[in-house]
């Protein structure tokens, strides 16, 4: 065995043994109590960790890594939307991991490093107006992509979900081919043209299904008998009709296509429409309905005496009446390039425009809920006009009157280019005028006003989100691995050669955290350091490579703790020099942080000294060039035992890569590293020298093996993780500081 290293494990041995009998005899007068208690260190630690079989493949890792990318559809385009992640759910004290923005333009792109066991995290989106959207996420590694959109409405809402359009090679009784003809449905079949068909159609003995796959024209339709009448255009097709009268209501037009109807329409029957309708004119009559999702072009004037639901593009060219026995519900555009009379029941969640007069008449109910706008050349109110929820607005561009018998209540806001002309009615107090904000949308055209949100530094995230509201540079701050929570940090420090397996040659706690700008950029990352314990003495140090940047990136370096003649060389931004990865040498001696009444050991060994440890605070600031979060991930700190000053010597966790500096031989004693296959910091039977724990743990007492103070650690080891996966979180409380 080479010299070097059987001096230093003889060396390493007998420093701990001397230190340990010391403490000890300071802490018994008694000499029979002593020499109990030397006998009991003494003791030879179980050897069933070099028995483990550990697969070559184990990465010892005690996490799981997931990856999430994240837009956001708001209705304040103009701001940003706040992204954040918590281990649990936030309202019953979920702790924070990260934040971030999203927006149409920005993805929210961030990896997450969670306990292997945690099952779930919460996700939320804060939009700039202050609505929230969340969602639940199982842990399962890879890449979860989502949208939040606020435009997605909660209340009722025409828009919400189009069926799938059917076709002509399923669920078809018979298919007609011919071009020409007389096509009759009966009997509740389902008759499929797939032809480009001309003709007539008959509905008889309680009539059927007619679904047109190509593009029709019917003459016409005739009906015969008590019937039920469905006729279907898939979006394959299109039906031109020149005589088309649903005169019954249960006669139903379901349109994924085209459908053009060239004379005025007056059907008690229903049509629902998730494509294209182009129509003369149209009477919904009594017992009918209107359901339009889609498009649809009215070259006339709409006549409502039922139901109308517009959930898409509804476009009229002449007048739209809303008579005494109709119920309107819009939640999109509605567009009337003439008057609109209102005399009954109007529910608006959308957008509807008047290129005339909108008048509400006497007895009508008007309804505008949510964001909702009303845009009109005139407006006349003669009835009640309400707003619910948020600000909805009514705008007029010319002549607004109110007289005695009309209102304005609840959250309206009325903007009238003119001012108000007439105002003999009533207009409540919450009313505004000119004040709410409306942006523009798929479907709101013009919006109205401008963002009242303060945006103090100009970043685009609303101040009552930003962290740093006045730092334009600088939005949020993300932790690993939580916000409340430390990481905690074992080495063994006889490398090449294998030690006592206890991990606790140095136990540190470690939480980072980010300071990201608002394209989710890092400007600075914050590292906190507390020693834990030290149960070795050798005079290690603690450094950190970040695998994935260059020493060029980092603006600068503070906080770092070095001796007043220090080995460490650094280039001029405080990263070490000679190094082509960014390093940090955090404490270059763990000695120099230290707090105790003496000895070389720190909590390790039970009724010894005892003492606490100076927390390091490192800055590492990236403010001339922000970097994109894959680049400092947690994933990709690596950090290292620099061990008894040996600048040339460090132990990494399992498979990490050494620094530029490390000149010590690999593959001597008990190291099996091959760095040609990336093989770096393992034994002949896989075992590590260094773990890393993403939350705080209880180390052993000296010379007490991991998998005796933790019973489940072999388990876990052997079955690559598989198995107790929580084996930290369950030791032997005897065998713990």
């Amino acid at each position: 065995m080479n010299s070097k290293i059987l001096s230093t494990i003889k060396s390493k041995f007998d420093m701990k043994l001397i230190n340990k009998v010391m403490i000890l005899l300071i802490g018994f007068s008694s000499l029979f109590l002593t020499s109990c208690i030397i006998e009991e260190v003494n003791q030879v630690p179980a050897d069933s960790m070099n028995e483990m079989n550990v697969a070559d493949a184990f990465t010892w890792e005690t996490s799981a890594t997931m990856v999430f990318e994240i837009d956001a559809v708001s209705k304040n385009p103009e701001f940003v939307s706040g992204i954040a992640i918590y281990k649990g759910d936030p309202q019953n004290g979920g702790e924070l991991i990260m934040k971030g923005t999203a927006s149409e333009e920005v993805v929210f792109t961030n990896e997450i490093q969670v306990s292997a066991d945690l099952e779930e995290v919460y996700v939320v989106c804060l939009f700039p107006s202050g609505n929230t959207q969340n969602m639940i996420v199982d842990i399962t590694g890879g890449i979860f992509k989502y949208t939040f959109n606020e435009n997605t409405k909660s209340t009722k809402s025409a828009t919400a979900v189009i069926p799938v359009s059917p076709d002509c090679s399923s669920e078809c009784s018979e298919t007609f081919t011919a071009t020409s003809g007389n096509i009759v449905v009966s009997s509740g079949k389902t008759i499929c043209v797939t032809s480009d068909f001309t003709g007539d159609v008959t509905f008889q003995n309680n009539g059927g299904t007619l679904r047109f796959c190509g593009n029709s024209t019917l003459r016409n339709v005739n009906f015969n008998g008590n019937l039920t009448v469905s006729i279907e255009i898939a979006a394959s097709g299109s039906l031109q009709a020149t005589n088309l009268n649903l005169n019954q209501n249960n006669y139903k037009i379901t349109n994924w296509g085209v459908l053009n109807i060239s004379n005025n329409f007056s059907p008690n029957g229903i049509l629902i429409n998730y494509g294209t309708v182009n129509v003369s004119g149209y009477n919904i009559n009594h017992g009918g309905t209107l359901k339009n999702f889609k498009t649809m072009n009215i070259a006339g004037d709409l006549n409502n005496n039922s139901l109308l639901e517009n959930g898409g593009s509804l476009n009229v060219s002449g007048h739209f009446n809303n008579n005494s026995s109709g119920t309107v519900n819009n939640s999109c555009k509605f567009i009337v390039t003439g008057n609109v009379n209102q005399n009954a029941n109007l529910s608006n969640l959308g957008y509807i425009y008047s290129g005339g007069t909108f008048t509400v008449n006497s007895g009508a109910q008007t309804e505008l809920s949510g964001g909702a706008m009303i845009k009109s050349k005139g407006l006349m109110v003669n009835s009640k006009i309400n707003g619910t929820g948020n600000y909805s607005s009514l705008s007029v561009s010319g002549s607004t009157v109110i007289n005695s018998s009309g209102s304005l209540m609840g959250t309206l806001d009325i903007c009238d280019e003119n001012g108000i002309e007439t105002k003999n009615g009533t207009i409540a107090q919450t009313v505004k005028y000119c004040e709410t904000y409306i942006p523009v949308s798929d479907c709101n055209p013009v919006g109205i006003g401008e963002p009242s949100i303060p945006d103090s530094d100009h970043d685009g995230i609303p101040d009552d989100q930003d962290e740093y509201p006045d730092d334009s540079n600088s939005a949020f701050s993300s932790y690993f691995p939580g916000a409340n929570t430390n990481a905690t940090l074992l080495f063994e420090d006889l490398w090449p050669g294998t030690g006592d397996y206890d991990f606790n040659d140095l136990v540190a706690e470690i939480k980072g955290a980010y300071t990201t700008n608002a394209s989710n950029k890092v400007v600075s990352l914050k590292l906190y350091i507390n020693v834990k314990a030290v149960g070795a003495s050798s005079k290690n140090g603690l450094g950190i490579q970040f695998d994935n940047i260059s020493s060029s990136a980092v603006t600068s370096v503070t906080g770092a703790v070095y001796k007043t003649s220090s080995n460490i060389s650094l280039n001029s931004n405080g990263t070490e020099s000679g190094q082509s990865k960014a390093v940090v040498i955090a404490i270059e001696n763990i000695g120099d942080v230290l707090n105790r009444a003496g000895g070389s050991m720190f909590n390790t060994v039970q009724n010894g000294f005892v003492g606490t440890s100076d927390l390091v605070v490192i800055t590492i600031s990236f403010a001339n060039n922000p970097l994109s979060t894959d680049q400092i991930s947690s994933s990709s700190f690596n950090f290292f035992l620099v061990k008894n000053q040996d600048r040339g010597t460090e132990i990494h966790l399992a498979n990490r890569n050494p620094t530029n500096l490390m000149s010590y031989p690999f593959g001597e004693s008990a190291d099996t590293s091959v760095p040609g296959n990336d093989r770096y910091y393992k034994t002949k039977n896989n075992l590590p020298w260094g773990l890393l724990i993403l939350e705080p743990f209880d180390h052993t007492i000296e010379q007490i093996p991991l998998n005796e103070a933790y019973p489940e650690f072999i388990e876990w080891a052997e079955s690559q993780g598989n198995v107790n996966s929580g084996w930290f979180r369950n030791p032997s409380p005897s065998k713990i500081w």
